[in-house]
């Protein structure tokens, strides 16, 4: 869930991309940083929507990070938050706590690489296409990428939907339309959007993902909530 966009961008001759290029690795570079992530999956012309709201704070040094979400199902909410310290994870979610143990878990992920593994996946075409408007870089995705990065995504969203038994739905989607834009603000990205318009046979779907670092360069302090150590132990393995 995160942003570290490191070596990404290829050498290119043109001043924008070299300006996303060098806050792109600044950004990457960060010890520590708060994060806001909002994803909305909504069906065009309904008003249900399936959104998340989450806000993480990731620290480095000690492999720490918390994050507070909130999910929302066609009106109804969930709450949950999450303390991580290296392998132990700490979890509230449905006025219930409990711990659970990840083996070698940050040796296999750091927040602030995820994005970078999905966005190697981009073409070089795309970090060639980059225009400026003003503080917001626009890039140039081709469908293809955007279907093959994004589709399966969007479908398993579909088909876990309330209600709907997903064996007994064949709906495929095709990319439509789609957008991704960056903001850099001095020498770092503060804020990615990425948009998608997916259609099936009955059904359009529009996506869209947002990820900010408000306060860039700034020490973040992961805090532990109150009584984590008294959490009962649930095995999740």
């Amino acid at each position: 869930m995160a942003l570290c966009l490191l070596w990404l961008l290829p050498a290119c001759s043109n001043d924008p991309a070299r300006r996303v290029e060098k806050a792109m690795k600044r950004t990457a570079a960060l010890e520590s940083c708060g994060m806001l992530l909002d994803v909305e999956l909504a069906v065009a012309g309904a008003e249900a929507a399936l959104t998340l709201s989450a806000e993480l704070a990731v620290n480095r040094r000690d492999g720490s990070m918390n994050a507070a979400a909130t999910v929302t199902k066609n009106g109804k909410s969930q709450s949950a938050a999450v303390y991580q310290v290296g392998e132990w994870f700490y979890v509230t979610a449905n006025s219930t706590s409990f711990k659970s143990r990840v083996p070698d878990f940050t040796e296999k992920y750091d927040y602030l690489t995820a994005v970078e593994a999905l966005l190697r996946e981009y073409p070089q075409t795309v970090w060639e296409n980059v225009e400026m408007e003003g503080e917001t870089a626009l890039f140039s995705p081709d469908g293809t990428t955007l279907s093959t990065l994004f589709l399966p995504l969007a479908e398993s969203l579909w088909q876990a939907r309330p209600g709907q038994d997903a064996a007994s739905d064949g709906t495929a989607f095709t990319l439509s339309g789609g957008t991704l834009q960056m903001t850099v603000d001095g020498d770092y990205v503060t804020a990615c959007a990425l948009t998608l318009e997916l259609k099936g046979e009955d059904v359009v779907l529009i996506g869209t993902v947002t990820l900010q670092i408000p306060v860039p360069g700034s020490d973040v302090t992961v805090m532990p909530p109150l009584g984590y150590q008294y959490y009962p132990e649930y095995d999740l393995s």
